[in-house]
């Protein structure tokens, strides 16, 4: 078995923009917090002051960032995240 190391300072770069990538945004947080409160997608958006547009493209965000396909799963992640 032969193990390789990884050159972090060579692929720095890449490295920070996937890590970037995944971790979610202020706002992002914010729509998790509500969205495990049980309120439904409206509701949600008039709390955080956003069009419901806006709330669904942060969760296509938030969906992409922690690998989960809906509400569902974003609730049951949030509770595992803390």
């Amino acid at each position: 078995m032969r193990i390789v190391r990884f050159n972090y300072e060579e692929h720095e770069e890449e490295v920070d923009k996937q890590l970037v990538h995944n971790i979610p945004v202020f706002r992002e947080i914010e729509v998790l917090r509500e969205l495990v409160k049980g309120d439904d997608k409206k509701k949600i958006a008039q709390n955080l002051f956003i069009s419901e547009r806006t709330l669904y493209n942060h969760l296509a965000n938030i969906y992409d960032k922690l690998g989960i396909n809906n509400a569902i799963e974003a609730y049951n992640k949030a509770m595992d995240l803390g």
